[in-house]
C-alpha cells in the first residue's frame, strides 16, 4: 500500500538570541574609531534636538607619522559597497548577511573572519551569509570580499575580458604560491613562456582593492583613540573625543508646556541620550582595560617601537585574561589607533600572531627583511640560507614558514630580487 502524504501546519520550538537596540547600539559604538564615533555623534545630535555637541581636543604632534593612510576622494569602502548593496534587489535576510560581512571586511577589502564565526557572533543563517558573499564579490571594486590574496585576484581576472587563461586557471586552482616561485614551476603544467606571460598577467591586478577607499579626502586628521603616556600607560584618549551633553533646563520647560504626543517625543529623545552615553561610557570602559593589558604584554615594543620587540599575542589570550568575548576585543580592536610619542599606530599591531610561543611573525618579517637589507647584491639569500640565519640567531623554523613571512613582509625570492 503507497504510503499517504498530507499537507498540514506544524509547530516547531527554537530558541534564538537577538541583540536588542541597546545591545546592538553599544556593539556600534564600540566597532568606530574615534573619527567615525565623532560623525555618527553629529547625525545623532542633527536628530535630536536637546542635544549639544562639542568637538575633541585634537592631540599636539609636529611630527606624527602618517604615511600608512593613503589618500581617496573621500568615500569609504562601506559607502561604496552599501550603495550599490540599495541598488540591488535582495531579500530581507540576504540583506541583513550582506551588512554583516560589509561590516566585517578589513581596509583591504578581505573578509578575514571565518563565516561560521560570523554566524556565531549575529545569529544570521548561514545559508543567507553564503548568499550574501556571493553577491557582495559580484559589487566593484572587483576582488572585495575575498578570503585570502589567490581569491581575491580570481575575483577580478574572471571580470577581465580575455585575461590570461592560464593565470586564470592557475588562481582557480589556488596555485599563485607556486607561480610566484620560480623554481617550482616544474609542479606546473604548462610551459615557461606561458608562465610568464601569466605571472606578468597577474601582476596587473590589485592585491588591496579595499585601499583605494582607506582615509579621507583632503585635510586629513587622524584622532588617536589611545594615548601612550610618559609614565607609560596606554590611557583612553578622552580630550580628543567628541563630547555630548543633555539640555536638561531646555527639556523641562518644553515637557512642561507639552501635549501627551509631545510629551512622548521628549521623553524618546532623552532616553535615546541616556542610551548612548551608557553605550559611549562602555567603549570607554573596554578600550581601558585592553590598553592596561597591552601597556604591560608590549611594554618593550611601545618603549622602542621596534618590530622585533613585539610579543605574539592573540585576541584569544587578551580575552580571557580580561573576563572578555573574543568578539569584543576584536570589535574594540577594529579601525582603533594609539599614538606614541608622535607615532600613529594601528591598535591591531600590538595583536602579533604567534609562531611559537617565543616570537611572532612581526618578528620574523622584520628579521627577515633586515637580513635582505644587508644582503650581497651579487649573491641573494635564498630561503634555505635565510632559514639557516635565523637558525643562528636562536629562530629555530622550516624554510617552507621562512618563504611564508618573505612573502607577507613584501619581498619576493632571491631569483626575483
Amino acid at each position: 500500500m503507497a504510503p499517504s502524504l498530507s499537507q498540514g501546519p506544524q509547530q516547531n520550538l527554537t530558541t534564538r538570541q537577538y541583540l536588542t537596540p541597546l545591545m546592538h547600539q553599544s556593539l556600534t559604538v564600540l566597532t568606530l574609531s574615534a573619527a567615525a564615533l565623532s560623525q555618527h555623534l553629529k547625525d545623532v545630535v542633527c536628530a535630536n534636538p536637546l542635544l549639544s555637541y562639542h568637538e575633541g581636543r585634537l592631540p599636539l604632534t609636529s611630527n606624527a607619522d602618517l604615511n600608512w593612510i593613503p589618500a581617496n576622494d573621500g568615500q569609504t569602502l562601506a559607502d561604496k559597497l552599501l550603495e550599490q548593496a540599495r541598488l540591488t534587489s535582495l531579500d530581507a535576510r540576504t540583506r541583513s548577511g550582506l551588512l554583516t560581512l560589509v561590516t566585517a571586511l578589513d581596509d583591504a577589502g578581505y573578509l578575514r573572519q571565518p563565516l561560521a564565526e560570523l554566524q556565531a557572533e549575529c545569529g544570521v543563517p548561514a545559508t543567507c551569509l553564503d548568499a550574501a558573499l556571493d553577491q557582495l564579490q559580484q559589487f566593484d571594486p572587483a576582488g572585495v570580499g575575498a578570503r585570502d590574496l589567490c581569491e581575491c585576484l580570481w575575483l577580478q581576472a574572471v571580470r577581465w575580458n580575455d585575461f590570461d587563461a592560464v593565470a586564470t586557471a592557475i588562481l582557480a586552482e589556488g596555485q599563485l604560491g607556486i607561480l610566484a616561485t620560480p623554481e617550482q614551476w616544474g609542479q606546473l603544467s604548462y610551459t615557461k613562456a606561458e608562465l610568464e606571460r601569466a605571472l606578468t598577467a597577474i601582476r596587473r591586478l590589485d592585491p588591496a582593492p579595499g585601499h583605494q577607499f582607506a582615509g579621507n579626502a583632503g585635510t586629513l586628521y587622524v584622532t588617536p583613540d589611545l594615548l601612550w603616556t610618559d609614565d607609560e600607560q596606554l590611557v583612553v584618549a578622552t580630550e580628543q573625543l567628541p563630547q555630548l551633553t543633555f539640555d536638561q533646563a531646555y527639556y523641562d520647560s518644553l515637557l512642561a508646556a507639552a501635549d501627551q504626543a509631545t510629551k512622548r517625543y521628549l521623553r524618546q529623545q532623552r532616553e535615546q541620550y541616556r542610551q548612548l552615553d551608557n553605550s559611549l561610557q562602555q567603549r570607554q570602559e573596554t578600550l581601558s582595560l585592553i590598553g592596561s593589558f597591552l601597556a604591560n604584554h608590549q611594554r618593550e615594543y611601545l618603549q622602542t617601537l621596534d618590530a622585533a620587540h613585539l610579543r605574539p599575542l592573540c585576541m584569544q589570550s587578551c580575552a580571557a585574561a580580561l573576563g572578555l568575548a573574543v568578539s569584543t576585543v576584536s570589535r574594540a580592536v577594529a579601525s582603533k589607533t594609539l599614538l606614541v610619542r608622535g607615532h600613529y599606530i594601528l591598535l591591531r599591531t600590538l595583536f602579533a600572531r604567534p609562531v611559537t610561543a617565543e616570537i611572532s611573525a612581526t618578528t620574523i618579517q622584520s628579521k627577515i627583511a633586515a637580513l635582505i637589507a644587508d644582503e650581497d647584491p651579487a649573491e641573494r639569500l635564498s630561503d634555505a640560507a635565510i632559514c639557516v640565519r635565523l637558525g643562528a640567531d636562536g629562530v629555530q623554523i622550516s624554510r617552507r614558514t621562512v618563504m611564508k613571512y618573505r612573502r607577507a613582509a613584501g619581498f619576493g625570492n632571491a631569483y626575483q630580487r
